[in-house]
């Protein structure tokens, strides 16, 4: 039994290597670098490496047992943080592992949930909540410092646009009268087609929306090179007296690995920006998360798009239909987020 548990697992990270794009000799530095995997000869790898790319499909959580191992937890927590926004479906679809054990991995041998459409910690630890606090703490206290602060800063953030996401069942809901049925409606699941949109935003609109590249992933490199191309592009357009003082500028973004690569704070350095701390697991705490995002989705479900084109085109129409008053209003809530962050011990409130 333990030697089939450990092949199914080298079975699944070669499938995730092979859906990545990676080649067998990539393949085997990947599995060697992470350590977590033991010794994988390098035919076993080219074997599985070429079937899976000939489209083998192999149930490799066969017979495994429920309690699922370390290894496997490891394997999945290494996946989900390459990408908090994903679904347990598209994890399930990466690594080969069935969505009920992806699952039960995230809630209950991780502990996490979705807040945002983001997994993050179900419960925070004590130093996570103290980290929190701090943060809208010291976002406070600039306010105080400086009235003209909100004006100063611009948040990022990225997220997924699928090509199709069914509506939710409040949108496809309908009135009836006393006695008769509900309407039936067909199960529909929304489409693995997608597009990664970069948004950077300040209290008066949308700077910049940056489709990323079909193929390409937001590592530094490519998220250094958005900033320093297309965003002082964007902002020498539309808010052109920022252009010439960046040193006013108060920059913000979570903690995603790109965002805080050496790369990355090297680019931001050389502008001479300013950095506004973001704490941990705190989607609740980034106006893209808790504002835009959710009703940019509101407004794309049911739709079907057939190109990139068209996902570009509504994206572009969705920003301009906003007002300012309303960007005005998202910073607002933004305040009032930290005060309560602060009032509940840096607990959620991701509800309200």
């Amino acid at each position: 039994m333990a030697t089939s548990r450990k092949d199914a697992e080298h079975k699944t990270v070669i499938r995730y290597c092979v859906d990545r794009g990676l080649t067998p000799i990539q393949t085997k530095k990947e599995i060697e670098s992470s350590g977590m995997y033991g010794n994988v000869s390098r035919a076993l790898i080219y074997k599985w490496h070429k079937r899976f790319t000939d489209g083998w499909t192999d149930n490799v959580t066969q017979g495994r047992k429920k309690k699922d191992n370390l290894t496997t937890i490891k394997f999945v927590k290494k996946v989900i943080d390459e990408d908090r926004r994903q679904t347990v479906r598209e994890v399930a679809e990466k690594t080969g592992i069935s969505k009920s054990a992806i699952q039960r991995i995230l809630s209950y041998d991780l502990g996490m949930s979705r807040v945002f459409a983001r997994w993050v910690p179900r419960l925070l630890s004590e130093d996570e909540m103290n980290t929190r606090v701090a943060a809208s703490k010291q976002f406070l206290a600039r306010i105080d410092r400086d009235p003209d602060f909100l004006n100063k800063i611009i948040t990022m953030d990225e997220t997924w646009i699928h090509y199709y996401e069914p509506e939710s069942k409040r949108q496809s809901s309908v009135w009836k009268t006393p006695g008769t049925p509900p309407p039936k409606k067909a199960k529909a699941v929304k489409s693995m087609d997608k597009v990664m949109y970069m948004v950077f935003m300040d209290r008066q609109g949308v700077l910049l929306s940056h489709a990323v590249k079909h193929g390409h992933s937001v590592n530094a490199a490519y998220y250094s090179k958005v900033i320093r191309r297309d965003l002082l592009n964007a902002i020498g357009k539309k808010r052109p007296a920022k252009i010439e003082e960046l040193e006013n500028v108060v920059y913000h973004h979570d903690n995603a690995p790109a965002h805080t690569a050496a790369e990355t704070n090297l680019e931001l350095d050389v502008l001479g920006v300013q950095r506004l701390q973001h704490p941990p697991y705190s989607p609740d705490l980034a106006p893209l998360d808790f504002a835009y995002f959710p009703l940019l989705k509101d407004h794309a479900r049911g739709r079907k798009f057939t190109s990139e084109e068209e996902i570009r085109y509504f994206v572009h129409s969705f920003n301009s239909s906003l007002s300012k008053d309303w960007f005005t209003g998202v910073f607002d809530k933004w305040v009032e987020r930290h005060r309560k962050c602060i009032t509940r011990g840096g607990h959620y409130f991701e509800k309200e």
